[in-house]
């Protein structure tokens, strides 16, 4: 009989069904962060190129959209008419910022592949709400 540890799960002396190993994690070499951390590091763009270079797939899966964001900007410009720009966020990112209430509109976009829009998945569909700005009136 295989040896098991105080879990119960055998180890790698004796394979029993459902047990459960280590798992490895690929660290990134340039932040020392996993890779999907790498945005909160200071060295995203040296990130992406080592990630690119060890793990294709993995690079493709967090940063290959490929979908150019100034175009998606100016389909949701026209199609709302509002205001739509591409901007850096606190992480130094690029998100597209869009004045107006049309944030069902959008996703709903999203999810129907339209236009440059083909291709995102819906795990990367985040919508953030600011909150309305006092105006002077209500500050007094």
């Amino acid at each position: 009989m295989a040896e098991t540890s105080a879990s119960g799960a055998a180890g790698p002396s004796g394979d029993t069904e459902g047990s459960i190993y280590p798992l490895t994690v690929l660290y990134c070499e340039v932040c020392g962060f996993p890779p999907e951390y790498c945005e909160f590091g200071s060295h995203l763009t040296k990130c992406k190129a080592w990630l690119e270079e060890k793990d294709p797939a993995l690079f493709e899966r967090f940063y290959g959209e490929g979908i150019d964001l100034k175009k998606a900007s100016k389909q949701f410009a026209t199609k709302f008419a509002t205001g739509a720009s591409v901007s850096k966020n606190p992480q130094g990112l690029d998100e597209i910022v869009v004045q107006g209430d049309v944030t069902d509109e959008i996703v709903e976009m999203l999810e129907g592949n339209v236009g440059v829009l083909k291709g995102v998945p819906e795990d990367n569909i985040v919508c953030v709400e600011d909150k309305k700005k006092k105006g002077a009136a209500e500050q007094s």
